[in-house]
């Protein structure tokens, strides 16, 4: 039987965030919820700008807020994982 990778606590919490949040099958948030990775620096860009277009979605006070908050951090400061 293959060993799999541990993958830690917050890349799980940011592939539910995401799962949560992605607009569809091509969207950035999509393939991080798929895959629990950042593949570069365009889809870095591509993730924020989809996580700041959900938050402009809710208002100041919605809880979910704070995980939009805290994926965006964690998308600003995973390593790139170039395929």
């Amino acid at each position: 039987m293959p060993i799999q990778p541990e993958i830690d606590s917050n890349t799980v919490r940011a592939q539910r965030i995401a799962a949560d949040w992605h607009g569809g099958q091509w969207t950035a948030l999509y393939s991080l919820c798929s895959t629990g990775t950042v593949w570069s620096g365009e889809h870095r860009a591509r993730l924020i700008a989809e996580i700041d277009h959900c938050q402009t979605e809710l208002p100041d006070e919605d809880s979910e807020m704070e995980n939009l908050i805290w994926l965006a951090a964690w998308v600003k400061h995973a390593r790139l994982e170039v395929p």
